[in-house]
């Protein structure tokens, strides 16, 4: 039991500390459940403040090697190579932005925001190359699907609108508005083009056919407002995240598109330390396609097993000093994990399962 509190109390020492950290790896073998001593501590990891200790509100990781975008609450756009530690480009979008991703096709950066719009940025001017203009309200998050042409971006707005836009003339292809909508978070299915996952203030997780504009798939309601969704590389299972306080909800669900109505089909992923929103999930695949990250404003990174219910939470990474979590993104081919945090930057982790799990944290941007 002391050597357990010891323990503990080591770990929060570290994790308080905003500028000199140790490594904090959890090691864990599949067939039993996490414990205390699967921690353990190696070198000190690198700080570098290219953030200014803002609210980081959205991170994506970038085709080019050793870097990743990131927007902030003051509406500032960052491209960053992470390995030399330096921001290679910034761009100001205006008022806070709430979401980043990159174009590996065009080559740009789009990023939305609370001005309602959605602007993509070049490398060769401080000015958006393009800026799309369609919602009343801010515009909450944005989806990219180039796979199959047109290439398509979705925005989704407080405004109770799901939008498409054709990326490469700038168009509004369809618009469509449901009562009390309020998205959270659009992403496109990874297996078909036309199929795009939303979530929602509404308590709701619902699927768009992009071909009619239109809902086919709304699963049974949540007790608390939705607030990340992501689809499984089957595209069979899409997982959401949900609002939470004072240890209730937080939660993460996973349901089936096969049987959208069967509440049987529905299995609910709640870590018993976690008292607060869940505000990020992403699937790690295609390396590791039944497992799952998650973040929450407590300051924890976990990982599931969704093809084991019994044996669920592979891990949890407890990080204090980053204040909170606020977004997720995986990089399947660097096998890396990018958290943003509400007052510590970013955090880069890198993930390995031989031989056995481990999740270390590389460096604090």
């Amino acid at each position: 039991l002391s050597l357990s509190l010891s323990l503990k109390f080591f770990l929060r020492h570290l994790s308080n500390n905003p500028k000199m950290g140790k490594v904090q790896s959890l090691l864990l073998n599949r067939q039993r459940p996490p414990r205390s001593d699967d921690y353990y501590f190696s070198e000190s990891y690198p700080v570098n403040d290219l953030h200014e200790a803002m609210d980081v509100t959205s991170v994506a990781f970038s085709h080019e090697e050793n870097t990743f975008a990131s927007a902030d609450s003051k509406g500032k756009i960052r491209l960053i190579d992470h390995k030399a530690a330096e921001v290679n480009h910034s761009w100001s979008h205006g008022q806070s932005a709430t979401e980043v991703l990159v174009s590996q096709r065009f080559n740009f950066i789009a990023s939305s925001g609370r001005d309602g719009q959605v602007k993509m940025w070049g490398r060769e001017n401080e000015e958006p190359k393009m800026t799309l203009r369609g919602h009343s309200m801010a515009v909450t998050s944005i989806a990219l699907q180039e796979k199959e042409a047109p290439s398509e971006l979705c925005s989704g707005s407080r405004d109770s609108c799901v939008a498409l836009w054709d990326v490469e003339t700038g168009s509004l292809l369809k618009k469509t508005n449901i009562s009390r909508n309020l998205v959270t978070c659009v992403r496109f299915s990874p297996t078909d083009s036309h199929i795009v996952g939303q979530c929602g203030e509404d308590r709701s997780v619902k699927l768009w056919d992009t071909r009619q504009m239109r809902v086919c798939v709304e699963f049974p309601g949540k007790r608390h407002i939705q607030l990340c969704c992501d689809f499984r590389s089957c595209s069979n299972i899409i997982a959401s995240s949900s609002s939470g306080q004072n240890g209730i909800g937080g939660e993460i669900t996973l349901f089936d598109k096969r049987q959208p109505n069967s509440l049987k089909s529905v299995i609910e992923l709640a870590d018993p330390n976690v008292t607060s929103s869940c505000t990020g999930c992403v699937f790690l695949t295609p390396s590791f396609p039944s497992l799952l990250a998650s973040i929450y404003r407590d300051g924890i990174i976990d990982v599931w097993d969704t093809s084991s219910v019994a044996e669920s939470l592979v891990f949890s990474f407890p990080l204090e000093s980053s204040g909170g979590f606020a977004s997720l993104a995986w990089n399947d081919s660097a096998r890396q994990l990018l958290a943003s945090s509400h007052t510590a930057g970013v955090f880069l982790f890198s993930f390995v399962d031989q031989p056995r799990i481990l999740l270390s944290l590389l460096q604090q941007l």
